[in-house]
């Protein structure tokens, strides 16, 4: 099950067991207008992801919620975890994470990983480095496992930045 973003609105898809996806139809004046509303977007966008995340939970679609950094709010993910749905998303560089006992940037704490402690991964054909820890963010309730990419092992910044609220998850199954 995937949440994603047409041009900044979420919308949902269902991905089956064989990948194939069937987008799911909903009612709401933003998506029926195709574009987003002026007036306050922060909250219209956590509720429009909830209303998103309900109907999806409702029937009890089975499977894992998919998205990108607009939703990682603690109001999106909460609730999420509440219902026992695993989810996977990417998160901005510049967001908050409990790391060491530290409050600190995402990309701050990629950058102190040391290169000796980053894994090798192969994922669709490219190689990349990767290290991965169970943490807290703030406003969580609870944990989440943080997976960190780089494209190669000595660069300063990662690639990229993945969390899941499944502890136990490998690397490959939280980025794939």
């Amino acid at each position: 099950l995937g949440v994603i973003a047409i041009d900044g609105t979420p919308a949902a898809s269902y991905v089956d067991a064989s990948g194939e996806c069937h987008p799911l139809e909903f009612s709401h004046p933003r998506m029926r207008a195709g574009r987003r509303s002026a007036g306050g977007e922060a909250g219209a966008h956590s509720a429009f992801f909830l209303h998103l995340v309900d109907f999806c939970t409702r029937p009890d679609i089975p499977g894992t919620f998919v998205f990108d950094n607009r939703f990682t709010a603690a109001e999106c993910l909460n609730p999420l975890h509440d219902r026992k749905r695993d989810y996977a998303c990417d998160v901005k560089l510049n967001r908050r994470i409990v790391w060491n006992g530290r409050d600190m940037a995402a990309g701050e704490m990629a950058a102190s990983i040391p290169y000796g402690t980053r894994k090798l991964v192969e994922l669709d054909g490219n190689k990349q480095w990767y290290f991965s820890r169970s943490t807290r963010i703030l406003g969580l309730n609870h944990k989440v496992k943080v997976a960190i990419l780089w494209n190669d092992r000595h660069d300063a910044s990662a690639s990229k930045i993945f969390i899941s609220n499944q502890l136990n998850w490998e690397v490959r199954r939280i980025v794939g």
